[in-house]
């Protein structure tokens, strides 16, 4: 019996090292290439403040969607907050103006 308690004791030792050992190993580095750059919104046009929390994907057709927050006044969390958007069906190539 204290044989068992013995493996077990080291067993949950051995799995905290290792737990401990991979927490601790150095994070994967993401490198993007970055090929083309395009600003999509720009702050203090078309009434709007600020643009926060941009998300580009793209649809199973093809097409690119970006989308952000927008903030007419300012950056508190009470002020109006609406999305801003703008769809290519080309991949990418032209991006039509911002619908709201």
């Amino acid at each position: 019996m204290a044989g068992n308690n013995v493996c077990c004791r080291f067993g949950l030792l051995f799995s905290l090292f290792c737990f401990v050992r991979v927490s601790h190993a150095q994070p994967a580095v993401v490198a993007p290439i970055v090929v083309e750059e395009q600003l999509l919104w720009l702050a203090g046009t078309a009434g709007v403040r600020y643009y926060r929390i941009p998300l580009l994907s793209y649809t199973p057709h093809g097409s690119l969607v970006a989308v952000c927050e927008a903030r007419k006044k300012g950056l508190a969390d009470a002020g109006p907050k609406f999305l801003a958007i703008r769809r290519s069906e080309d991949k990418g190539a032209s991006l039509p103006s911002v619908l709201y």
